[in-house]
């Protein structure tokens, strides 16, 4: 599923917007979305993918912000702990002349 939502507003009006996003995902993590007859709630964990990406083409700019996740976060991958070598022993110089 894919909503997409397109409309010019002022710059305050997006502003407000994204103050109004950031307050409910800070509070209780949960995004809240109506329009019309759409009505629904996104619970968002308490880590996500955050991706801002700004980009140009010619005269027209672009600014995204995604938060993206899984339902279940895969583990943590881990390596197993380098064996310690033992110390090196030190040899006397060979003596000269033997």
């Amino acid at each position: 599923m894919e909503i997409t939502e397109k409309e010019q507003v002022t710059r305050a009006e997006a502003a407000a917007r994204l103050r109004a996003l950031a307050a409910a995902l800070a509070k209780k993590g949960e995004v809240e979305y109506e329009r019309g007859d759409l009505s629904f709630s996104i619970d968002v964990p308490d880590k996500v993918d955050c991706k801002i990406e700004i980009e140009t083409d010619g005269d027209e700019w672009e600014l995204e912000v995604e938060l993206k996740w899984g339902k279940k976060p895969a583990p943590a991958k881990t390596r197993s702990p380098a064996k310690k070598r033992s110390p090196a022993k030190k040899r006397a110089p060979a003596k000269k002349g033997s």
